[in-house]
């Protein structure tokens, strides 16, 4: 029996149901805090998909606004595990969710300002950056040593549920006009955010000692087990030195980075990869971008309950459960990634099912790495959660900026007027999602034969009028012969098309540029390959372009796994004692 469990083990748990007791009344407050604030997270991805329509974003674009909050994110991760470590977690943690709220309520506000939006992302990831230290240093405080699997999971599974919630109801209020369709993305997580926090600041507390309706029994079973195992120093200072030369918290700072890589790639991406590649409409793509998430978040609580009874029953070492957990996590979550690459158009089920696994497997690394500060150091357990996941939230900026590199290729879902043919559904790469509408541009060809359409003007509604009338066709696979010569009468596609003329037989055909639209034999003219400075590219492109992304991922996982099999440990090291002073031992060692 390890040194983490040992003398837990002599100290009495009250035999009272877990229901009734104040430490898992504030794991659900705390659940649904998490659940709040990754909402306020994630309702971009979705709402992205529409916003990237109205203001015309590219690729890089988008992603820059998805990334831009792990650059506030980065910046308070260290200060807010030493603050909740020094002066209270529960301040820090409601505060950090209140900026987060804020900044969600006013998105909509400034989202035609790019920049002003970039900064209030930036904002809202200061908030929340705090967030999952001080929840450490509040479950350093409240958890026992044996119970400390279960609580944190409990706490960190609102994080999953928050994204279960958020995908679907984001797509739902983002494809209808409630508030003005995707602002209520903002204002309705917004509203409910304000809510929990009145309920947090009214009805939980730093510490048990502190708790106003703590029994007597369980205030003594929390605090006597908890002196057990770390003493019972106030604010000692922190040993910077020591964690900083320790192989074990450097297994930690690696294994954080490489998960949260693949998580944040499919986190803030999945909704466009279902939008771009499989082809789901926004609402339904929310809803499957969410089953993941649900079995992520079922996965988390049943690793709990596992590690902690493995770990209770005296049947693993602590190091041993976690790196099982953390390595079987690891293994299935990489091979399932890499398949879903290559699920196709129409194979929807098959899509959701890989990824539904190897995201949903990744609720194992919770009691796997996800815990480990606590089990190396509860004292400085807060300090320790923001020191990796400072370096961890790199890859919350990073990841979607390569997504978005590898990945250029993307679905404009704008109608598009080329020559006069009116594409409604295309793939470009360039500097925006879709290129300038050649009726932007004032081509007196194409105006003059929209104009000559019976009841037709050229503005954006007239487009989308055109988008569903039969002078539409669906470009959406024709790219590919802008590229290899070939006829698109001559290629089998899974879109439909149909020709680009008018029914009305007395109208005249289009000036001489829209000729090609008009042939007798019916073919449909191909995307130019060039189309000033976006290149035309098509469904299967960008499906092979996500497969890249997808190897990226199963590889940083592969690596980081790797890592904390050979160097993670489950014991108390010696530098989570105030009193220890030993300089003799060399750099880079644990126990």
């Amino acid at each position: 029996m390890d040194n983490n469990i040992q003398a837990a083990h002599k100290v009495p748990i009250p035999d009272v149901p877990w229901y009734k007791t104040s430490r898992y009344h504030l794991a659900l407050w705390s659940f649904f805090g998490f659940l709040n604030v990754y909402a306020l997270r994630v309702n971009l991805s979705v709402a992205a998909v529409k916003m990237a329509d109205q203001y015309n974003w590219s690729q890089s674009e988008k992603a820059q606004v998805l990334s831009a909050f792990f650059y506030g994110y980065i910046l308070t991760q260290i200060p807010g595990g030493w603050m909740a470590t020094r002066f209270g977690a529960k301040k820090v943690y409601g505060f950090g969710v209140l900026v987060t709220v804020i900044g969600t309520l006013v998105t909509p506000i400034v989202a035609s300002n790019t920049p002003l939006l970039l900064a209030v992302r930036v904002l809202e990831g200061f908030g929340e950056g705090v967030t999952f230290p001080a929840m450490h240093a509040m479950l350093a405080k409240w958890g026992p040593p044996l119970e400390r699997s279960k609580l944190a999971t409990l706490c960190y599974s609102g994080s999953f549920f928050g994204t279960v919630v958020s995908l679907p109801v984001s797509g739902i209020l983002a494809n209808h006009d409630f508030l003005g369709g995707w602002p209520a993305v903002f204002y309705v997580f917004g509203a409910l955010g304000v809510v929990w926090f009145v309920g947090w600041m009214a009805l939980t507390s730093d510490s048990p000692a502190k708790h106003r309706w703590i029994s007597a029994e369980e205030l003594t079973y929390i605090e006597e087990s908890i002196a057990s195992q770390q003493g019972t120093h106030v604010n000692p200072p922190t040993p910077w030195k020591h964690m900083l030369t320790s192989s074990c918290v450097w297994a930690l700072i690696i294994n954080h980075t490489c998960q949260n890589w693949g998580f944040y790639t499919l986190l803030t991406c999945l909704p466009t990869y279902f939008n771009d590649v499989l082809r789901f409409d926004i609402q339904s793509g929310g809803i499957n971008a969410a089953v993941p998430y649900f079995a992520l978040f079922v996965v988390t609580l049943i690793g709990g309950q596992i590690a902690d009874y493995v770990r209770t029953h005296d049947l693993m070492s602590t190091a041993a459960i976690r790196k099982l957990l953390n390595t079987t996590c690891y293994i299935f979550a990489s091979l399932f990634l890499v398949l879903a690459g290559y699920v196709h158009q129409g194979q929807n089920t098959t899509a959701v099912a890989y990824l539904t696994v190897s995201v949903g497997i990744g609720g194992l690394a919770q009691s796997g790495y996800n815990i480990n500060h606590l089990d190396i150091s509860p004292r400085y357990a807060g300090v320790l959660m923001g020191l990796t996941n400072a370096a961890a939230t790199i890859p919350g900026f990073v990841a979607p900026t390569v997504a978005g590199i590898v990945a250029p290729c993307a679905l404009c879902d704008k109608p598009l007027i080329i020559n006069g043919t009116v594409y409604k559904q295309s793939y470009w790469q360039g500097p925006d999602q879709c290129p300038p509408n050649q009726t932007a541009t004032n081509s007196s060809s194409s105006m003059a034969y929209l104009r000559s359409l019976p009841g037709m003007d050229v503005t954006p509604s007239a487009l989308d009028e055109l988008a569903k009338s039969s002078t539409t066709i669906n470009a959406s696979t024709t790219a590919s012969h802008a590229t290899s010569g070939s006829s698109p009468a001559s290629h089998s596609t899974s879109g439909t098309s149909t020709s680009s003329s008018h029914p009305s037989s007395t109208r005249s055909p289009p000036p001489s540029t829209t000729t090609q639209a008009t042939t007798p034999s019916g073919g449909l003219p191909p995307l130019p390959a060039k189309y000033g400075k976006f290149t035309s590219c098509s469904q299967h492109t960008a499906q092979t372009q996500w497969q890249v992304v997808f190897y990226i991922s199963a590889a940083v996982f592969v690596f980081g796994a790797t890592v904390f099999l050979f160097f993670g440990r489950g014991t108390v090291q010696p530098w989570n004692d105030p009193n220890w002073t030993d300089e003799s031992k060399p750099l880079l060692v644990q126990t």
